[in-house]
């Protein structure tokens, strides 16, 4: 929002930027009326015929008005005018400029608008009497401000002609003086009567140029000679005045409010909230299409100028909230309404309450800053002759052979398999899972199911994918369903490894903007003759379209007790409908003294490079002339023995690239993913915060924890890529391992 104060009697209110096609919300606050007087009328117009101003509306105290100018799409200059009428029956006029920034585009251009013309002043009485001698020229004054021009007044009557005086012999030239004040114009009196002519006298010499000084008096006309006209004396040009001083810094206005606009929630559902108020059109907010604000804000004041952008209002009470983006705007006056899209909302804000609203919102882009002047292109220094010797070129020394060892075996992660839905029935795994690892990590990434409020499931199969197990799983799933932490849902599964909810008492995966499910599972010993267990944690969001709490973080577990084969392939599937979109990847991990091999050694020393040939001496440079005749080829030294190639290291697979064993540490992949691990000591009710010891680049994926006695539900929340907070219920305290896989 621009705001203009007008606190001097002056018409002029300024001169604003705004990009092309944009609405710019104005406001002048009249400072200068005087006690008691209010503003009564106001109307506006502009110069241009593309650009449009909308009609002006006072505020509530009478003391401000407000407009919306929508700028052009192309580059243009015009003028605003406002006039307005007061409680004292005065009429004001101003003016005030707007440029456009925006392409220019090659058209004729429409034939601009007049600027406003200002009331004509009154015109100044004739003064009387003959006309006496010319008198000393006053020295000529700085040219002050155009003001704005007024109507011509009509031309008076031209009086009668005065007598000729005789003329003066003319006087020497004096030195020009610095460039005065111009005084105002008075009035002109009416013309003499014309005298007779005097006779012609003889041109009297002229004089010589000298210094120039301050003009000399106007002689008195002498009789017109017959004599030949002498040359014009011409004196030097007077010395440029000084620059006028600088004016007085104005005072320091007064420290703004502090972050926040303070507006009170009005549950109606329609027409003006009210001064200091807001309301939405639907009492649900999730199903809102438009939200009003009053020009006024819980303190009397202006609010902020409405833009398209992000808004957030909160009671700072009990931190219940509402957030939506905006686009365009509506005025009516006291109030304006604007289309908006819900995005979320925490809790209910109920009739009445006082809230502050915060603006997230781009502003128009100044103008560009001129340009500077390029500066002078130094001289080209003179080129020197090219030499002709070349030196002979050395032999090329032999290729080293040596090989650094191999590093000994670690607990490696190698990415075995990933998996892409796009609308797929199910995701299946019949390569990954053999005798070769002790344990798989499992990361399932932003998955969206075809029927909202699908669950997802794991199944697993011991005959290589010809059928996948539909019984004998006993899964839990259990964790919280609301922001507060204070809901609890479980769930339990036969059919399969529940790796959400399924909208039994645990919500469902929804499907709409902002939904999906993401989080990581491990499967443990699934080649042991015992029962297989898998361990895990997902997040997700629910059906946001019809949910205004929809956020879900849980804990899964449970064992397959179908078979004591070994697994050796995995089955993806919602509990119903398809899986629109998500990947799964699966890594293995080896624990064991003989597992997979570990991270690849460094690289061995390359062997000593051969000795280079003397280069051959350069020419000394000759005096500028003509290029020197090339060498003979012969001179050229004869081209090393190449040196055997030693042989490649055997290629790493997703090797650690860097780690910390310390508490916490890390492992970093070479394809991007990183493990965070660690443990801490948590006390049961009171939130424990965790650093990840590498933080992810782009998001964290899943957290595993488990306390060390395995007999406190631990609780994950405020995850981001740089860390979580950690909590327990129970009695007294615990040691929690945790892990958290991202990218």
């Amino acid at each position: 929002m621009v705001e203009f104060e007008v606190s001097q009697p002056v018409t002029f209110l300024g001169a604003v930027r705004i990009a092309a096609g944009d609405t710019l919300r104005c406001c002048a606050r009249f400072l200068l009326l005087d006690r008691g007087v209010t503003l009564t009328g106001i109307s506006a117009a502009v110069t241009s015929p593309v650009s449009t101003v909308s009609v002006p509306t006072l505020s509530a105290d009478r003391k401000s008005a407000y407009w919306f100018v929508t700028a052009n799409t192309t580059e243009e200059i015009f003028t605003l005018a406002l006039q307005i009428t007061t409680s004292d029956a005065q009429t004001l006029n101003y003016t005030a400029t707007y440029e456009v920034d925006g392409p220019r585009v090659a058209s004729s251009s429409p034939t601009p608008l007049p600027l406003i013309i200002g009331p004509t002043g009154p015109t100044g009485s004739g003064g009387g009497g003959g006309g006496g001698g010319t008198g000393f020229t006053g020295p000529t004054g700085c040219t002050g401000f155009s003001g704005i021009s007024g109507v011509t007044g009509a031309t008076g009557p031209t009086g009668a002609v005065g007598n000729s005086g005789n003329t003066g012999n003319t006087g020497s030239q004096g030195a020009t003086g610095y460039t005065g004040v111009t005084g105002s114009t008075g009035a002109g009196g009416a013309a003499g009567a014309g005298g007779a002519a005097g006779a012609t006298g003889n041109t009297g010499p002229t004089g010589s140029a000298g210094a120039t000084g301050n003009t000399g008096p106007t002689g008195s006309a002498g009789a017109t000679g017959t004599g030949a006209t002498g040359a014009t004396g011409t004196g030097p040009t007077g010395n440029t005045g000084p620059t006028g001083p600088t004016g007085v810094t104005g005072p320091t206005g007064s420290t703004g409010a502090a972050v926040g606009t303070k507006i009170t929630f009005n549950s109606a559902t329609a027409g003006d909230p009210g001064s200091g108020k807001f309301l939405f059109n639907n009492a649900t907010f999730s199903s809102a299409t438009t939200f009003s604000l009053s020009h006024t804000d819980g303190n009397g004041n202006g609010t902020v100028e409405l833009v398209a952008g992000t808004y957030f209002i909160q009671d700072p009470v009990t931190t219940n909230f509402f957030i939506f983006t905006t686009s365009g705007v509506t005025g009516h006056g006291t109030y304006d309404t604007l289309p908006i899209t819900p995005l979320f909302n925490g809790g209910t804000v109920v009739n009445g309450t006082p809230c502050v609203m915060v603006v997230s919102a781009s502003g128009v882009a100044g103008g560009t800053g001129p340009t500077g002047t390029t500066g002078p292109t130094g001289s080209t220094g003179v080129t020197g002759p090219t030499g002709t010797l070349t030196g002979p070129t050395g032999a090329t020394g032999p290729t080293g052979t040596l090989t650094g060892p191999t590093g000994a075996t670690g607990p490696g992660m190698t990415l075995l398999n990933v998996l892409t839905a796009s609308n797929s029935a199910t995701l299946i795994d019949t390569t990954s899972i053999t005798s070769v690892f002790d344990e798989y990590m499992i990361v399932f990434r932003d998955v969206v199911p075809a029927t909202t409020k699908a669950g997802l499931l794991m199944r697993v199969s011991t005959n290589g994918g010809s059928s996948y197990a539909a019984t004998s799983y006993n899964s839990t799933i259990f964790g919280i369903t609301d922001t507060n932490l204070t809901v609890f849902r479980g769930e339990t599964s036969t059919v399969g490894f529940q790796l959400s909810g399924a909208d039994v008492s645990f919500d469902g995966v929804g499907n709409s903007a902002g939904a999906g499910l993401s989080g990581v599972l491990y499967l443990h010993s699934p080649s042991s003759a015992n029962n297989k267990k898998v361990t895990g944690n997902s997040v997700w969001a629910g059906d946001l379209s019809t949910e205004a709490s929809a956020v879900n973080a849980a804990d899964f577990g449970g064992f397959y007790t179908g078979s004591a084969s070994a697994i050796n392939a995995l089955q993806f599937l919602m509990t119903t409908g398809n899986i629109t979109a998500g990947t799964v990847q699966i890594y293995g991990v080896n624990q064991s003294a003989s597992g997979v091999p570990g991270i690849t050694g460094p690289t061995g020393n390359t062997g000593t490079a051969g000795v280079l040939g003397t280069t051959g001496m350069t020419g000394p440079t000759g005096k500028t002339g003509p290029t020197g005749t090339a060498g003979s080829a012969t001179n050229t030294g004869a081209t090393g023995v190449t040196g055997a190639t030693g042989t490649a290291g055997a290629a790493g697979t997703n090797a650690v690239v860097a780690s910390s064993h310390a508490n916490p540490g890390y492992m970093k992949f070479s394809d991007g993913s990183i493990l965070n691990y660690g443990n801490v000591s948590v006390t049961v009710g009171t939130p424990t915060a965790v650093t990840f010891a590498q933080a992810f680049g782009a998001a964290c994926v899943g957290i595993g924890v488990v306390d060390s006695a395995a007999s406190f539900p631990c609780f994950v929340s405020s995850v981001s890529v740089n860390g979580f907070s950690l909590n327990v219920t129970g009695v007294g305290s615990t040691t929690v391992y945790w892990t958290a896989m991202g990218y």
